[in-house]
């Protein structure tokens, strides 16, 4: 399905989805008005995938950190608490401590309420920003995860953090569940390996394996690179943008193996593209793919002249011939 924003006028990419244990699913990401002041924007879905109208307002929620309207936030993931609250994950554009003409991207979290309004208990009014321990002028953040403990987990890529002077170097962030960095994780919840098997690797996401444990997918140079930061398996769901020609693009899935191989038995060959039948020249781009209810849904964005969000989900498991047509991630072997 294709989801407007503003009655399609708005400029929507959708980069998360999570299912919520009704069926229902949040679907978050960019949604931006033409002059680009790109905010957090969630929608509800209900099983059937209608708009959920009692969430936030009509079903949509949209939010910034600051009140610059040319700031741009980065929404990367989404999560149901226990209590039934949401949080999302992301980035946002702050003055650089460098020089503070140059704009810089910063971990952001926001919470909402079950009914998708800022819970106004957390940070401030519902927002909390994440300064940085050095002063850089030149950082990136990608995708972060939430764990199942609800702590959460950043990954990006940063010159000068702390003393890096010539080349990007992968940085981590870990933070508490109260939106704070985790003195566990590396002593003060910053990391930035600058050797080993991760240290050329651009990470662009993070997945966590049956165990728990953190799978970085990113780029070395012009190639592919899946590192694993500690052992075991779990499959791997990968979403990414297929070209066709000179100009379609499609959504595309792929299913790694543990080992990190395409597995044969997802779709016959460990990869499978969905084509939203929208405009043939568009630029349809995915983004992120979880399982809901025992089947696939993949979200991104759909070109039909202005971009839109893009959901996709399998009709049924057929796809899975190994146990994953089970209901939810809690029945794999190995959770």
């Amino acid at each position: 399905m294709v989801i407007g924003w503003n009655g399609g006028l708005d400029i929507a990419r959708a980069k998360a989805v999570t299912s919520l244990a009704s069926g229902s699913l949040l679907v978050g990401g960019e949604v931006a008005t033409t002059s680009g002041n790109a905010e957090f924007g969630v929608v509800k879905l209900g099983p059937t995938g209608g708009i959920n109208i009692g969430f936030g307002t009509g079903g949509y929620t949209r939010l910034a950190f600051s009140d610059d309207p040319l700031r741009v936030n980065s929404l990367g993931d989404i999560v149901e608490l226990p209590d039934g609250s949401i949080r999302l994950a992301g980035s946002t554009e702050v003055d650089g401590p460098v020089d503070p003409n140059d704009l810089i991207f910063v971990p952001a979290v926001a919470k909402l309420t079950s009914g998708g309004n800022l819970d106004g208990s957390f940070g401030i009014g519902g927002l909390k920003i994440v300064s940085l321990p050095w002063p850089s002028d030149d950082i990136y953040f990608q995708r972060p995860i939430h764990q199942a403990d609800g702590r959460l987990l950043f990954a990006g890529a940063c010159v000068h953090c702390p003393d890096n002077e010539a080349q990007y170097f992968p940085t981590f962030l870990h933070l508490t569940t109260a939106g704070e960095p985790d003195p566990s994780f590396s002593g003060d919840g910053w990391l930035t390996p600058s050797s080993g098997p991760i240290g050329n690797v651009y990470p662009w996401d993070l997945a966590l394996d049956a165990a728990g444990r953190i799978l970085v997918l990113g780029t070395t140079g012009t190639d592919f690179a899946l590192v694993r930061l500690t052992a075991n398996g779990g499959a791997i769901f990968v979403a990414w943008t297929y070209t066709a020609g000179a100009s379609s693009q499609y959504t595309g899935v792929s299913r790694l193996s543990p080992a990190g191989e395409l597995d044969p038995e997802f779709d016959a060959n460990g990869v499978r593209n969905v084509d939203f039948g929208q405009n043939p020249s568009g630029n349809d781009q995915a983004a992120f793919a979880t399982l809901s209810g025992g089947r696939l849904v993949a979200v991104g964005t759909v070109f039909t002249g202005t971009l839109h969000f893009g959901v996709s989900r399998s009709t049924n498991a057929h796809i899975f011939s190994d146990g994953f047509e089970r209901g939810s991630a809690t029945a794999w072997p190995g959770n």
